[in-house]
């Protein structure tokens, strides 16, 4: 039988070199959206595709055990690890002497996941700290890591779960698999519009894949004819391929947007099992089926392979060369881990005994866990770097978020207070994390002031009422922030935000009607109704007697990033970063006007913190002393307090009651 996505099964009799050709498919998308291969934006539904095949390889390989009543747990997970493991320790071992070249931070970040990996959890540590899409800029090398993690756990319940089932009839058992199925696409739906990095990342939610597999391998639908089967599969095809192209790291996932991909996949599975299938032949071709057969492998090194071969690639026009480069690469390097590495190692008469291979394995799992741990505790071993560098990479100059993501009922708690802790608040910071970024200079501003305020940042949620573009968990969050301003009545609002993909050109336009970040496109459509949303959310704080302040956007530029600073230090370059005031202005021309217009009204009063980075026609992000960013677009609290000065008019409309006192001078 053929291998899964994570190793698979040695061929046996009734291999289906057509499913070898599916995964083929499927690591070729996942590799190419990797390497930002243009035209493939939904690459990242290949291991959604290879869910449903495991789960159908898995479930027809212990089936056919038990019914040749050979079947036993010891041999199931033996047969496991002598797929998994080899292949997996070796590419972590080598993954972790490379990882000597990351900056501290990303070092110690990549410590914990190697850690995670070792007892199958970086899924959990991913899910911990961003988005998956925020992550796959390149600083995680074992990124790819998380999906091998949930198939694990996954077939640590499986197994039993299938087994006690069966044991019941096949008619329990298909009930019990898909009321399961149904479950988890439940709560995959739900969590994908309500916590979606708890859907991307946990098991409760990708376990319907599976599991559509797996009822497939129990026979629920009857065998087709070949040309029902070769409608099917092309049907299927056509599925995945729509998946592939349509869809974006933007759009909810998995969800429904998942159904494609994996229904696609389920029916290729399912029309290409007929005699004579065309559709079976032409995904057995030899090419195809050989990509598939070390898809393994290829999924294992070709992310390692991009990240490290990239981390020092300062030159954004070369970033998507060099990954397809190093995507090129890993297909040679998959092929000799699958010859070398993987093969040696299959079936009963693989290298070493069970309980030899039980003591290299467990041995080299420790033994890489722990240096995992170690790079963690030390820091990322800062002394490989020179002071400079250091001092450009510092994360403690990184902006801190403490208050977002909590419930407003904690606003009175000192992670939600800005400003002097004995006066009464007078205004509230309202926003996404455009917003938390300065919250370090308004609390040493409004301190100095004698003024407070209240934190209520949320991290992805625009200040906007009746907005849909933010999700409907940030439309629940602003009603609630709303409702505490009309109780609150502080004399002062700002709302700040990441104003520019949702009312106009961000960055750079790719073509026509779209706007591009990161390689995620999203049409204009929300622009309109972010306008009126904006123009709705400052008629209801006025009528709540507020002065709304409106904040632009700073400059958002890559060389801003302190990495970025940090690699230019090591490479010898000079570390600074700057962009045109010309550039600036373009990356305002979307938020600028209607916030002109609402002021013309004299319905807000802009506030325009970039322009304090600016002199002449360049706008400096950083100085001698290191960066005013955290990455492209975010301040640090060094940044936040550079430019805290131009709050001023909100302190002096803070400061209109008995609460201010006067003004202390800066530190």
């Amino acid at each position: 039988m053929p291998q899964t996505l994570t190793g698979g099964m040695a061929s046996r009799p009734g291999q289906r070199p057509e499913i070898d050709g599916l995964r083929g498919i499927a690591v070729a998308a996942v590799v190419l959206f990797h390497a930002r291969a243009p035209g493939l934006s939904g690459g990242f539904v290949g291991v959604d595709v290879f869910f449903v095949i495991s789960g159908y390889l898995i479930a027809r390989l212990i089936l056919a055990d038990r019914a040749g009543g050979r079947f036993s747990f010891a041999d199931f997970y033996e047969r496991r690890a002598r797929r998994i493991l080899p292949a997996l320790l070796f590419m972590l071992a080598v993954s972790g002497g490379l990882a000597l070249m990351l900056l501290p931070a990303d070092l110690q970040r990549f410590g914990s996941s190697l850690a995670a990996m070792t007892v199958f959890l970086s899924n959990v540590q991913f899910a911990r700290w961003n988005d998956y899409f925020g992550m796959a800029s390149g600083s995680a090398p074992l990124l790819h890591t998380w999906s091998l993690s949930i198939e694990e756990q996954f077939y640590l319940i499986f197994p039993v779960l299938l087994v006690l089932a069966a044991r019941r009839g096949r008619p329990t058992l298909v009930v019990a698999l898909g009321l399961i199925a149904a479950l988890s696409f439940g709560y995959s739906v739900w969590t994908a519009g309500q916590a979606p990095n708890l859907a991307f990342y946990s098991p409760l939610s990708r376990a319907w894949e599976f599991l559509l597999g797996a009822l497939l391998a129990l026979g629920v639908l009857p065998a087709p004819g070949r040309r029902t089967g070769d409608a099917l599969a092309a049907a299927g095809m056509a599925a995945i391929v729509w998946a592939i192209w349509r869809l974006t790291p933007a759009d909810p996932f998995p969800g429904v947007n998942a159904l494609a991909p994996c229904l696609g996949a389920a029916l290729v599975i399912h029309g290409t099992q007929a005699p004579g299938s065309r559709v079976a032949r032409l995904l057995a071709f030899r090419p195809l089926a050989g990509l598939g057969l070390i898809s393994y492998s290829l999924y294992l090194w070709h992310w390692p392979l991009i990240v490290f071969g990239g981390y020092y690639m300062l030159d954004e026009a070369w970033a998507t060369p060099v990954r397809m480069a190093m995507a090129a690469v890993a297909v040679p390097v998959a092929w000799l881990s699958w010859r070398y590495v993987e093969q040696p190692f299959r079936g009963p008469d693989g290298w070493l005994s069970r309980r030899r291979l039980i003591v290299l394995l467990s041995a080299s799992s420790i033994v890489l866990g722990l240096y995992g741990v170690a790079l963690r505790a030390l820091d990322g071993l800062p002394q490989r770097f020179a002071e400079p560098v250091l001092r450009l990479a510092d994360p403690d100059s990184r902006a801190d978020f403490p208050c977002a993501g909590r419930p407003l009922e904690t606003r009175a708690g000192a992670e939600c207070r800005l400003g002097d802790p004995r006066a009464r608040p007078t205004f509230i910071l309202w926003g996404d994390s455009h917003a938390a970024m300065y919250r370090a200079g308004l609390d040493d501003l409004a301190t100095r002031r004698g003024a407070a305020g209240f934190d209520l940042t949320e991290l992805g949620c625009a200040p906007l009422i009746g907005f849909s573009g933010s999700g409907p968990a940030c439309e629940a969050r602003n009603r609630r922030v709303l409702e505490v301003i009309a109780a609150e009545r502080p004399a002062a609002v700002i709302l700040a935000g990441k104003w520019g993909p949702a009312m106009g050109p961000f960055i750079r336009p790719d073509f026509r009607g779209v706007w591009s970040e990161h390689g995620r496109r999203q049409p204009y459509l929300a622009a309109a109704e972010a306008r009126r949303a904006l123009e709705r959310t400052v008629a209801a704080l006025t009528r709540l007697g507020v002065t709304v302040y409106f904040v632009e956007d700073t400059p958002y530029a890559l060389s801003a990033s302190p990495d970025r600073l940090a690699k230019a230090a090591v490479l010898g370059r000079p570390p600074s970063a700057t962009i045109g005031l010309d550039e600036y202005r373009m990356q305002l021309s979307g938020q600028r006007p209607p916030a002109e217009a609402l002021q013309q009204r004299g319905l807000l009063r802009l506030l325009r913190p970039g322009l304090r980075l600016c002199d002449g026609s360049i706008c400096r992000l950083s100085d001698a002393r290191g960066a005013f960013y955290r990455d492209a677009g975010h301040l640090n609290d060094r940044g936040a307090r550079r430019v805290a000065e131009v709050f001023e008019p909100v302190m002096t409309t803070a400061c209109g009651g008995e609460a201010c006192a006067r003004p202390r001078p800066a530190p």
